[in-house]
């Protein structure tokens, strides 16, 4: 008779790099050795499953599914399954919603083949290895996204009013820590809502636009006061010269140093 584990039981056979907690969601970093084998076994708790690197062979019955890196699947509450680890070994990351929504994964079984997703995951891999306060917002919208990307296709609408109100919302408090219970609260509307329908009315998470306001913020200073670098980044909510560099320069395409001295040598 197959042994049966838990969701954490599998650990014998890998390595839980790292766990996080996003709202109504537990994350979890593992790591698997090359050509490890985990035989049958299930997870008391649904989860979304996106492989980072490497490469996986899952038996489910009488299926058999091959995923490699940046692939996404999904695996129901209970749902019995071995896994073969290839030979490369395998890093992936467990999106597992908790609660409410842990609920909603029983009553409409999400549809990884009602369109791509798999962006959503990754969005969560690059939040879940971040730090600053932002990231939670975005690991939070992104994994939600994920979810509510897989129940039901969104549908058009004109934009809310509320949409208008969190915004300002934003605008006026972007240096500060900002959750989606907040932006939901202001709202009247659930987390999952504020999630679709900002990204459907303006293009974005609340998350990147938050972080977006806040290289705005640091961009203009940057340009019109004499503060130093440092001071320039915990200002705008960063909480280091690093966080503010990296995200700075990702989004600018200069470091903000370079960013100051090139603009300043043509005033």
């Amino acid at each position: 008779m197959s042994a049966l584990w838990l969701h954490a039981a599998a650990e014998p056979y890998g390595r839980l790099v790292r766990a996080r907690q996003a709202g109504d969601f537990v994350l979890r970093l593992s790591k698997y050795q090359p050509s490890a084998e985990l035989p049958m076994h299930r997870h008391p708790a649904a989860y979304f499953c996106f492989v980072v690197r490497g490469a996986m062979d899952e038996r489910v019955v009488s299926s058999r599914r091959l995923f490699d890196g940046g692939s996404l699947h999904f695996h129901p509450e209970g749902e019995s399954h071995a896994t073969y680890v290839g030979s490369q070994g395998i890093t992936c990351l467990s999106i597992v919603p908790k609660g409410e929504l842990a609920s909603r994964t029983r009553m409409e079984a999400p549809n990884l083949e009602a369109r791509p997703v798999a962006h959503l995951a990754r969005r969560c891999y690059d939040a879940f290895c971040d730090s600053d306060d932002v990231s939670d917002l975005v690991l939070e919208a992104a994994a939600l996204e994920l979810l509510a990307g897989t129940l039901r296709h969104p549908h058009a609408a004109l934009t809310p009013l509320w949409i208008h109100k969190i915004r300002d919302y934003m605008h006026a408090h972007y240096a500060d820590k900002i959750t989606l219970a907040e932006l939901a609260a202001i709202a009247g509307v659930h987390r999952v809502h504020v999630v679709r329908a900002f990204r459907q009315h303006l293009g974005e998470t609340p998350g990147s636009y938050v972080r977006r306001l806040r290289i705005e913020a640091a961009r203009t200073a940057l340009l019109e006061s004499p503060a130093s670098i440092a001071e320039i980044a915990l200002d705008a909510g960063f909480s280091s010269q690093a966080q503010f560099t990296r995200h700075f320069h990702r989004e600018i395409g200069l470091p903000p140093a370079a960013y100051r001295r090139l603009h300043l040598q043509h005033v």
